[in-house]
């Protein structure tokens, strides 16, 4: 009898457990799908709504109602995503999908190094060129000013690399981490470092090296998709020892791994489609008794073979 009601229990409590952890689960999947769903919105809208990452967009959102159907975040995004794709279906980069990689490769592809150290130099580099009004007119890069760099989600090699990129392209003294300890306790700054920027901290920092103000640099890895597409955000504002914290000013940055696809074989899809233009352009000139429907039937046909380019190079994504 004892090892029945023992069984019951045991039964009950599992029943329990798988009962309460679904929900969860799900919860924090929707959480982070929603996260991608939110990234991939700003990085569409910064590579002219490109038709592939609308659609990957909108994938993201049918996995979140797969979860739970009546979701209006995501119900809300693909009526959204669908009015986009349905206004931008005649722009020319929607009907030759290779049309924008003319002027070159985009910035925004990462074919040698860590994508991620691509977003971060984007990242930094618009932060660094932007005004701060509140230090001085200009760019934040030519201020004259000790500051800090902290993290709140940035892996201990990465942040090295900002650190290095901060020492050589500012005129900022960035307080280094062993002087940060000497002053703050090593507890105390790695917490500082970590993300954890209380005044009570700065302010000692503030007074030991006999500063008005104080400039904060702050990195973040924003989000990670399918472990191919980086977003990361960077940021700065100040501490001063009368006014407190000031307002930040943030930038972003992205960039999607191209390293397992050839440069080469892009190159010779772009050559293919110039070659099959000049012919065209070629062949319609020479051919005065062209009719209106052979020059559609050309364009049409030039357009399939250039989309077609462009289907095998998302392909790699």
């Amino acid at each position: 009898m004892k090892y029945s009601k023992s069984v019951i229990l045991l039964l009950f409590l599992l029943l329990s457990n798988l009962l309460w952890a679904n929900p969860t689960t799900d919860s924090l999947k929707i959480k982070r799908l929603k996260n991608h769903v939110s990234s991939l919105d700003y990085i569409t809208r910064q590579i002219d709504n490109s038709k592939f990452y609308l659609n990957l967009t909108k994938s993201y959102c049918d996995s979140i109602l797969s979860i739970d159907p009546a979701n209006q975040f995501a119900l809300d995004f693909k009526n959204k995503i669908n009015l986009t794709l349905a206004t931008c279906d005649q722009n020319i980069n929607y009907k030759i999908e290779l049309f924008p990689f003319f002027n070159g490769f985009p910035d925004y592809m990462g074919f040698a190094d860590d994508p991620i150290e691509y977003a971060y130099d984007a990242s930094l580099e618009k932060l660094l060129s932007s005004k701060y009004p509140k230090v001085q007119n200009g760019p934040i890069s030519g201020t004259n000013i000790s500051s800090i760099v902290v993290r709140n989600s940035c892996d201990d090699e990465m942040f090295e690399i900002v650190n290095q990129i901060l020492l050589k392209q500012t005129n900022h003294y960035i307080i280094p981490k062993h002087e940060l300890e000497e002053i703050l306790g090593k507890n105390t700054a790695t917490s500082l470092i970590n993300g954890n920027v209380d005044a009570e901290a700065v302010s000692l920092l503030c007074e030991k090296l006999s500063l008005d103000r104080l400039g904060i640099f702050n990195v973040n890895d924003l989000d990670v998709i399918d472990n191919s597409i980086w977003l990361v955000q960077s940021e700065f504002y100040t501490y001063h020892t009368q006014q407190g914290f000031t307002e930040p000013i943030f930038t972003r940055g992205f960039n999607i791994d191209k390293r397992s696809f050839s440069i080469i074989y892009i190159l010779l899809l772009l050559i293919k489609s110039i070659l099959l233009i000049v012919v065209g352009n070629t062949s319609i000139s020479e051919d005065t008794s062209a009719t209106g429907d052979s020059l559609v039937g050309l364009d049409k046909l030039l357009a399939s073979i250039l989309s077609i380019s462009s289907w095998l190079y998302t392909k790699s994504i």
